[in-house]
């Protein structure tokens, strides 16, 4: 029985991918045995977590681990210790597991668990989502066999390890999102008119403060255009509640989630989308096809969102506001140009040739390689 070891946690972007490939690995063979590892001393709740692993029929291992906090000079002392801490616990981890092959997805939780894997002789594999390859990816390029990358300006910088190579598969995404139900019946179960322009809101896994309230301020404006609009708005726990009073008049229909498991059902009934610009929310809209108006998130480390963003933008893809200039017009311009058939369209066209659907597939035969 062949066993792999899979460091991921830390948002969305990182753990769904990561269960796309372990569900593909065991489709191709049920005898593979998947172990999920992230930092952190319990289970979390939320929907990137080992909660969400487990639920998915995979064995999820703790060991301590703590992002970076770059802007606190005194978050370095405890950033060592839980690093040191992760790896002495990582390496029993593998000498217990003996994976064949171990598989991260970036976040500094992956690099505790991947060198203890390296160093007992394991290879190891990585997956860059991000236009810039994120520090914890471009420091352990160094140990790994293969590093996979969505976009290939993301192996621009990288030290690779000798004999290392670097291969461009895509964004593994959830299999649902490549069988979308029909667009009426979405919005049915949204309780949606079923032939009404609908706009998606979404922040991620973890909802976007700033998307919710520039769409919020402005739903006198929504209710205001012709024809109407509809929002399927995916905001996040911490916001609601503020967000669920915002519409509560009513005067705009609309669909109010704090998370959505289904994002099929989302894609299915939107006509296009506002978002952030993160990798997997990239990768999801290039496979439904969904023309977006993207708002990187502007603190994201390097700028990666806005990195990634701009790969679309120079594709024709997508539209891009800064979060400095990003307020209602920006919205309603964008609506404006969506509602013509003809240039959403063409705009959905342009972001299809971004997809890969073949992702999980080609990064499931790279890990498999390495097993070889």
């Amino acid at each position: 029985m062949a066993t792999v070891l899979v460091a991921s946690g830390g948002t969305g972007g990182h753990l769904f991918p990561a269960l796309a490939l372990a569900a593909e690995l065991v489709r191709r063979s049920a005898s593979t045995r998947v172990a999920f590892v992230g930092a952190g001393r319990t289970r979390t709740a939320g929907p990137a977590s080992g909660d969400a692993v487990t639920s998915a029929g995979f064995e999820w291992h703790a060991v301590p681990g703590r992002g970076l906090q770059r802007r606190n000079v005194l978050g370095l002392v405890p950033f060592a210790w839980d690093l040191t801490r992760g790896y002495v616990a990582a390496r029993r981890l593998v000498r217990r597991l003996r994976p064949d092959v171990a598989v991260g997805f970036g976040n500094f939780g992956s690099v505790a668990p991947l060198v203890a894997a390296h160093r007992r002789g394991v290879p190891v594999v990585i997956h860059e989502a991000n236009a810039l390859a994120g520090k914890a990816n471009r420091w352990l390029a160094r140990y790994a066999r293969t590093v996979a990358v969505q976009f290939e300006r993301a192996a621009d910088g990288l030290t690779l390890a000798p004999g290392g190579r670097v291969e461009t598969v895509g964004m593994p995404v959830r299999e649902a999102l490549f069988g979308l139900p029909a667009k009426a019946e979405a919005r049915r179960v949204y309780g949606l008119d079923e032939s009404a322009f609908t706009l998606l809101v979404m922040g991620g896994s973890q909802g976007a403060r700033r998307l919710n309230e520039v769409v919020c301020a402005m739903l006198p404006q929504l209710a205001a255009m012709t024809p109407h609009v509809q929002v399927v708005h995916l905001c996040g726990r911490p916001d609601e509640e503020a967000v669920r009073t915002a519409y509560a008049p009513g005067s705009v229909r609309h669909a109010v989630r704090a998370f959505e498991p289904q994002m099929e059902r989302a894609y299915a009934a939107a006509d296009c989308a506002l978002c952030r610009a993160g990798a997997a929310t990239l990768a999801e809209l290039a496979v439904t096809g969904t023309p977006a108006l993207l708002v990187p998130y502007p603190y994201a480390t390097e700028a990666h969102q806005a990195r990634n963003a701009d790969v679309l933008a120079q594709g024709g893809a997508a539209y891009v506001a800064a979060q400095a200039d990003f307020g209602s017009d920006a919205v309603l311009d964008f609506l404006r140009q969506m509602k013509d058939a003809q240039t959403r369209e063409a705009m959905a066209a342009s972001v299809r040739r971004f997809a890969r659907p073949d992702a999980t597939r080609r990064l499931a035969d790279l890990v498999e390689e390495e097993m070889a």
